[in-house]
């Protein structure tokens, strides 16, 4: 396993590395839990989570849009940025975990309200528009983690 980690960093090295979403995620191969072994000895490697790939996304917004709430978590213990704005779609991790709720295949649903319940606590700009969204205020669970204040934030 080692050997398969040395050859993704050296071949991506400190550069655009979320290719490997699509082919450890999304070609079939993905099992719970063995993309964290990969993005471990990614960072750890010191790839900058900020690094975009092919759809200029970060891992931060993969994550969101998979609803991989591990996977967001150690992201945001990195200091990746919960507000970087992709160069596509021009909507940061929030918005990508709020898309990936409604368009996930069945088989590949994550937790994304999990996912958005961090990436509010770790001060996500909540845009009014989601909070407005009928499909959203419908899902109980994903509007409630939308709606909760941040983590030291009073309510007033």
């Amino acid at each position: 396993m080692v050997a398969a980690y040395e050859s993704v960093i050296g071949i991506w090295g400190k550069a655009a590395w979320l290719d490997f979403v699509s082919d450890v995620l999304f070609d079939g191969t993905f099992h719970p839990g063995c993309e964290m072994k990969w993005i471990e000895a990614l960072l750890e490697a010191g790839v900058r989570p900020e690094s975009p790939e092919a759809l200029r996304g970060t891992a931060m917004h993969w994550a969101a849009n998979l609803g991989l709430d591990r996977w967001v978590a150690r992201l945001i213990a990195k200091g990746a940025d919960v507000n970087l704005r992709d160069g596509r779609y021009h909507s940061a991790p929030l918005g990508w975990a709020i898309h990936g709720r409604f368009h996930s295949p069945a088989d590949r649903r994550g937790r994304h309200p999990q996912v958005v319940a961090l990436l509010v606590a770790a001060g996500a700009t909540v845009e009014p528009r989601w909070l407005a969204d009928e499909r959203v205020r419908a899902d109980r669970e994903l509007f409630t983690a939308l709606s909760a204040p941040p983590i030291g934030v009073p309510v007033v």
